[in-house]
């Protein structure tokens, strides 16, 4: 081998050379993808695998606090029906129609207020009205006292 290489041209030679290297340079290349291609695969399923294991810390999480919500949740009606829950319905309604009816007497005693508030804002307007009326017509009268004494006196 390295006999024939020995006599090729030198020309020849570059363009051998060119292309081992050519194609040394496409194998490292295919080699450095494949392993590329190997590591994102490897980490892709790194990840999956921890989001399962997530998931599955999750599910289980949920299911035990269901599970406690679900026992409180028994202990408590077993509770009411041992010791009985009537009474505080009936105070719980009872207490509720108490609060209606004093924020109804509130409402009418507001609504009074409202009704008073207006009736006497009428009041003063209509007392300025004919306070207003009064002294206009005074002063009617005025000038018309201004034009009738220089023609009384004249006479």
């Amino acid at each position: 081998r390295d006999e024939r290489i020995r006599t090729i041209e030198e020309s020849e030679k570059v363009k051998l050379f060119e292309d081992m290297a050519s194609l040394i340079q496409k194998v490292v290349r295919g080699r450095l993808d494949r392993l590329r291609i190997m590591e994102e695969n490897f980490c892709k399923e790194k990840h999956r695998r921890l989001l399962s294991t997530v998931l599955i810390v999750q599910r289980c999480s949920r299911g035990m606090i269901t599970r406690v919500r679900v026992r409180k949740k028994r202990q408590q009606d077993i509770m009411e029906l041992v010791l009985g829950k009537n009474i505080q319905d009936i105070q719980r309604t009872w207490r509720g129609h108490q609060g209606r009816m004093e924020f109804l007497v509130e409402k009418k005693d507001m609504c009074a207020f409202i009704i008073q508030r207006l009736y006497r804002g009428h009041l003063g307007r209509e007392r300025a009205r004919n306070e207003r009326l009064r002294l206009e017509h005074i002063r009617m009268l005025y000038n018309c006292s201004i034009k009738v004494k220089p023609h009384y006196l004249h006479f």
